[in-house]
């Protein structure tokens, strides 16, 4: 792509977003810890609330 700007460790993802630094480690938590025992989450982003909860089916779902 013209006039975008990349350095060699990271890559620009299609919804203009870096992509994250494969070298750094990535924390990992059981879903259960986080959602306890009510299956919901609610998450605070950059001003804005979403919600994580699963499903009956035992699928996660992040909504806005």
């Amino acid at each position: 792509m013209a006039g975008l700007n990349r350095s060699k460790d990271t890559q620009a993802c299609a919804d203009g977003l870096r992509a994250p630094d494969t070298a750094a480690p990535t924390r990992e938590m059981d879903s259960r810890d986080l959602l306890g025992e009510h299956r919901r989450l609610r998450i605070r982003h950059r001003g804005q609330v979403y919600e994580l909860r699963e499903t009956r089916l035992g699928k996660l779902i992040l909504t806005k």
